[in-house]
């Protein structure tokens, strides 16, 4: 039996490593006795498999994962139990069945939207802040410094910025929405669009900056879909 889980990480769970989340996973999957498929051959591993990884400190309410079990279960069984064993800080949404040609995760997620809620060091009009948007829309490019294991690199985030707007909500306090690139495609993070606002005069305080995946999705001819949609 093939499912496909939607779940979501809050304010409590939002350190939780990658590896430390997968962990986690595994361990409530074989508290609650649901049989999940190891692979075969010398290093056997469960097969669980998610969509694009989520950065430690940042909650979702859009995450998602594919689990191949041994049995047929009932999917509000599965749900029922796995809830009970779960650490807190992991919630889960829905729980689908999917088949053997349902395309994986990694192969459609393209596409995340996030919610960054932060302080600016001064009051700020909306037509300021949107005139700031519009002036990073309008560029060709938007250059940023990555860091890898061989040194600083530039990246071109510009291409992989497809929605981003924003919104005053109090005298200092302001919330940025985008839609950006994320999966093997290639992967546009929230913080480099705040930092690249920043970089063009917006008095943000990076410091007080909350990130938030409201969902992964994938970028069809009619927009964006969940990824409980494309099953097949």
């Amino acid at each position: 039996m093939d499912i496909r889980i939607k779940y979501g990480k809050t304010e409590q769970g939002k350190f939780i490593s990658h590896l430390d989340l997968s962990r986690a996973w595994q361990r409530a999957f074989r508290r609650a006795q649901i049989p999940v498929l190891y692979s075969q051959g010398f290093n056997p591993h469960p097969k669980i498999s998610f969509g694009s990884a989520l950065a430690v400190g940042v909650t979702s309410s859009g995450e998602y994962m594919d689990v191949t079990l041994k049995k047929f279960i009932p999917i509000e069984e599965i749900k029922g139990e796995l809830e009970k064993y779960l650490p807190k800080g992991l919630e889960v949404y829905t729980i689908v069945e999917i088949t053997h040609q349902t395309p994986s995760l990694m192969a459609i997620i393209n596409r995340a939207r996030y919610r960054v809620t932060l302080e600016s060091y001064q009051k700020l009009q909306q037509e300021e802040l949107n005139g700031f948007i519009s002036d990073l829309l309008r560029q060709e490019q938007v250059v940023v410094q990555r860091s890898t294991k061989n040194g600083p690199k530039e990246k071109d985030i510009r291409p992989g910025i497809f929605e981003l707007k924003g919104q005053i909500l109090s005298d200092k306090k302001i919330v940025v929405e985008m839609v950006v690139e994320t999966g093997s495609g290639g992967n546009v993070r929230p913080e480099e669009v705040v930092s690249a606002l920043m970089d063009r005069g917006l008095p943000l305080d990076s410091e007080t900056m909350k990130i938030h995946r409201e969902g992964l999705y994938v970028d069809s001819d009619t927009g964006l879909i969940s990824p409980l949609s494309v099953i097949t």
